[in-house]
């Protein structure tokens, strides 16, 4: 234990150094790259998906990790793709205590499929209805940027590209029923 201690007072002092405003300077979403998913897709292999209660490990490639505040303190929520984390995000409510999760949200990081690297959910760019599937089945495939989304979308015969913004409820509902 004193061990553990011993490091997480290091890990503490090198993120004050680091991030002098703070651990919310650590989180923020404002950074300098075209990415600023920061410290980028963070899981254990105990982390499991809130919507269907998987093991996110088995999925790595689709992972989608939602940090936010809660009393106090930085917790993160792990999904294991871009639907459930949708189905999630649009009715919080249905998985627990999270009504209020949206105020919270510090950042969202999902991974570019071409690529693999992570970058801001809100920023990527979603194929929806292609011939891809992801571990539940039709999928939001996202990338970086708009140009290898369309490049996509007409190798895999998708159906529309959308911003996060874009996403709505009946979108994501004719997604997961699929």
């Amino acid at each position: 234990m004193h061990l553990f201690v011993k490091r997480a007072s290091k890990i503490a002092i090198l993120a004050i150094l680091l991030f002098p405003g703070g651990w919310n300077e650590a989180l923020s979403l404002h950074g300098s790259g075209p990415n600023e998913a920061l410290s980028g897709i963070d899981t254990s292999s105990l982390d499991r998906c809130p919507v269907c209660k998987d093991y996110i490990f088995r999925h790595h490639d689709w992972v989608v990790i939602l940090y936010y505040e809660k009393k106090g303190r930085f917790r993160h929520l792990a999904f294991d793709g871009v639907k459930e984390f949708m189905r999630f995000y649009l009715e919080p409510e249905k998985y627990g205590d999270y009504a209020n999760i949206r105020m919270h949200v510090k950042k969202i990081v999902v991974r570019d499929y071409a690529t693999k690297k992570p970058l801001i959910a809100q920023k990527a760019w979603y194929v929806v209805g292609s011939d891809v599937e992801g571990p539940k089945g039709g999928e939001f495939i996202p990338f970086a940027d708009e140009k290898s989304a369309y490049d996509f979308m007409k190798r895999h015969h998708g159906k529309r590209v959308l911003r996060f913004s874009e996403v709505e409820r009946a979108v994501a509902g004719r997604i997961v029923k699929d």
